[in-house]
C-alpha cells in the first residue's frame, strides 16, 4: 500500500498533541489550577501544533511510503482508541460525581493509544520492517 509521507507526518504530529492532551487531562485533575500551569499547558500544545504544521509543510508533497497492511491497522486501532478517549472524556463531563475518574480515564487512555499510534508513525518514517 502506498502512502504520502506528508501524511504519515501529520499522523506523528497529531498523534503527539493527542499525548499532550491525554496529560493535561490527567494533570488538570490531579495537579491544582494556576496561570503557571495554564500557561506551560498553552505552550506546549502551541508548540506541537506550530512544529507539525511546519513539518508538514517541509515534506515534499510527491515523496511516497510502502506500508504493508499490519503498521495500517496499527494505526486504525490506535485512531479508534484516541476517539474513544475523547468520548470518555466528553461523557465525563457529564457525569457529575465521577467527572475526574473519567476525566483521569480519558486521559490515559488517550496517551497510551497515541503512544501506539505515533510508535507505528514514526516506524513507517524510518522504513523498519520490524513493526
Amino acid at each position: 500500500m502506498h502512502l504520502l509521507k506528508r501524511s504519515v507526518v501529520f499522523q506523528v504530529a497529531l498523534f503527539t498533541f493527542f499525548i499532550f492532551l491525554g496529560a493535561r487531562y490527567i494533570l488538570k485533575e490531579l495537579v491544582s489550577d494556576s496561570l503557571v500551569f495554564q500557561i506551560v499547558e498553552i505552550s506546549f500544545l502551541s508548540l506541537i501544533a506550530i512544529g507539525g504544521v511546519i513539518a508538514v509543510m517541509k515534506t515534499k508533497k510527491e515523496e511516497y511510503l510502502i506500508v504493508d497492511r499490519k503498521p495500517m491497522i496499527l494505526i486504525r486501532i490506535s485512531l479508534y482508541g484516541v476517539a474513544l478517549g475523547l468520548v470518555i472524556g466528553l461523557l465525563g463531563n457529564l457525569i457529575g460525581d465521577y467527572s475526574a475518574y473519567f476525566r483521569i480515564i480519558a486521559g490515559a487512555i488517550l496517551a497510551i493509544f497515541s503512544l501506539l499510534g505515533l510508535y507505528v508513525s514514526i516506524k513507517i518514517i524510518s522504513k523498519d520492517e520490524d513493526i
